[in-house]
């Protein structure tokens, strides 16, 4: 047993050797998993501390010695060997956030609630929703309003990422916020008419119109018009059958030539 060992062990230090000092850090980092599997076979304790720490420089050494320093509630050295991995991974994003929830969970137990606001924070900005229930329990009720202010301008900010930004508005039930919201981006009306449509009826009614208007400017045939044709029916439904009508009539004048946009707007309120 201890020749196989040895000869099992002297193959991967002969595929590793013409790898060190390579830029692909997967295939190395392969071998080394096979490495440490042997090891952590036929080794103890001490040489396979040993190995992870001599492999820092690879994401799953480091995650195996966060792993562990969290295990062992070392939470000082887990947090280090995150904050660690965020420099080193700073041009990597997806390999920065993970190293930045390691930090988080760190900072957490640590009592650091500051540092983990911050980072809870930028999760929530970048669009993880999954932040947000601790990120609020961690204000004082009385401080959260500002806060809050505050996260939704950054948000508003952002050419980009409305998902997040409506889970947010939803949550706190931020009507008037959400509905100047929808009046900026009228497609997202048929998503979110049923939050707003008995508190902002009027406002509403134009976003659908908006919409619809949009859609149909965009459509070139017949296929193309099914979808704005179906949501004329909703428009009509939610903001009444006079709605729907002046749409129609609108999209005739508008759109003599494209018949089908025509007709199948009369079969929406026909059927």
């Amino acid at each position: 047993l201890p020749t196989c060992r040895a000869k099992v062990e002297a193959f991967w230090e002969k595929r590793l050797h013409p790898l060190e000092g390579a830029p692909d850090h997967y295939m190395v980092e392969r071998v080394k998993q096979q490495q440490f599997a042997l090891l952590e076979q036929f080794g103890d304790e001490q040489s396979i501390g040993q190995f992870i720490q001599d492999n820092l420089h690879l994401r799953d050494f480091r995650e195996k010695a966060i792993a562990t320093a969290m295990q062992n509630k070392d939470f000082q050295a887990a947090l280090r060997l995150a904050l660690d991995g965020t420099r080193a991974d700073e041009h990597f994003p997806s390999r920065l956030h993970q190293w930045q929830i390691y930090a988080f969970r760190a900072y957490t137990e640590l009592g650091n609630t500051p540092k983990a606001q911050e980072l809870a924070h930028a999760f929530l900005i970048g669009g993880d929703f999954d932040y947000y229930d601790w990120l609020k329990k961690s204000y004082p009720k009385e401080e959260w309003a500002g806060v809050l202010d505050r996260l939704l301008a950054e948000m508003e900010a952002k050419p980009y990422g409305h998902g997040i930004y409506e889970q947010v508005l939803l949550a706190e039930q931020v009507w008037d916020r959400l509905m100047a919201h929808i009046e900026h981006m009228p497609s997202r009306v048929f998503s979110l008419y049923a939050h707003v449509a008995n508190r902002y009826p009027e406002r509403v009614d134009a976003a659908f119109y908006q919409a619809i208007m949009d859609m149909a400017r965009r459509s070139s045939d017949r296929s193309a018009y099914r979808e704005p044709c179906a949501r004329m029916q909703t428009y009509a439904t939610v903001c009444g059958p006079a709605s729907g009508e002046r749409i129609v009539k609108q999209l005739r004048g508008a759109y003599r030539r494209k018949h089908a946009t025509r007709d199948a707007g009369r079969q929406a309120f026909s059927a």
